[in-house]
């Protein structure tokens, strides 16, 4: 080991011994890129073999599923039931719900109520006896 005389070849030793390591740490930057790489090809692959085993159209009605695209009836009527039978006045009368639903193959959306939902998809049947929102 040296001798160090001053705060300058301290500096140096320091500047040395960090050239040394880095130099050990040549192309680790490509194992990052090559991890990248093979986790979007599993992505890619895992897509590829669902799509082809379960059909395409099937697929993509799970991915707006799972991502939000598309219609939400289902979701707000299962919502608003559960006011209902819990005797939610409030969350069955008063609170905003955005509604998504396909008109001639046009994506629809409004801020309903439960109370509403009837009134927007005559499709639907929902009906709350319990809950008087006239009142």
């Amino acid at each position: 080991m040296r001798k160090m005389k001053n705060k300058k070849d301290s500096f140096l030793l320091e500047k040395e011994t960090w050239e040394r390591k880095m130099k050990n740490k040549k192309g680790s930057e490509g194992t990052t890129w090559t991890i990248i790489v093979i986790i979007l090809a599993l992505i890619v692959l895992v897509v590829l073999v669902v799509g082809f085993t379960s059909g395409w159209s099937n697929l993509w009605e799970k991915m707006k599923a799972f991502f939000g695209w598309g219609s939400n009836v289902d979701t707000v009527v299962q919502a608003c039931e559960i006011s209902c039978t819990t005797g939610a006045k409030y969350s069955y009368c008063s609170e905003n719900r955005t509604l998504r639903w396909d008109v001639n193959g046009k994506l629809t959306e409004a801020k309903v109520t439960c109370n509403e939902v009837v009134t927007k998809v005559p499709s639907v049947a929902l009906s709350c006896p319990d809950i008087d929102c006239s009142t």
